[in-house]
């Protein structure tokens, strides 16, 4: 139960952030939420370095998860901006299966040193 709480406070943070951060980083600027997102997150990684209880790891997974839901969709935004519309595609598809990878792979690689 502990590890399922440990990856879906992750998780679920992350997927309901991004419903409502591309509509917001499209009226408020796309680079301010990049960089929030990356402080978020840069934050939140210090943090979960001094986690004291089971508790508190979650609650800095919870403030990770806020730190990608920023940052997700305003990069995704900015790319396709940067992009012409013929090269959109194939980066679009790039940069979202990526994302997918590195964090299915991070997961695993942190499962198997803690078991």
């Amino acid at each position: 139960m502990d590890i399922g709480l440990f990856f879906s406070a992750y998780s679920f943070t992350w997927s309901i952030l991004q419903l409502y951060t591309g509509y917001l980083s499209d009226k408020y600027g796309r680079s301010r939420f990049v960089m929030l997102g990356l402080f978020v997150y840069g934050i939140s990684l210090i943090l979960i370095g001094f986690f004291q209880s089971f508790m508190q790891l979650v609650i800095f997974r919870v403030i990770q998860g806020v730190g990608l839901g920023l940052f997700g969709p305003a990069a995704l935004g900015l790319v396709a901006q940067a992009r012409e519309k013929r090269a959109r595609h194939p980066l679009d598809f790039y940069l979202k299966n990526n994302f997918k990878i590195v964090k299915d792979l991070g997961s695993n690689i942190k499962m198997a040193y803690y078991l």
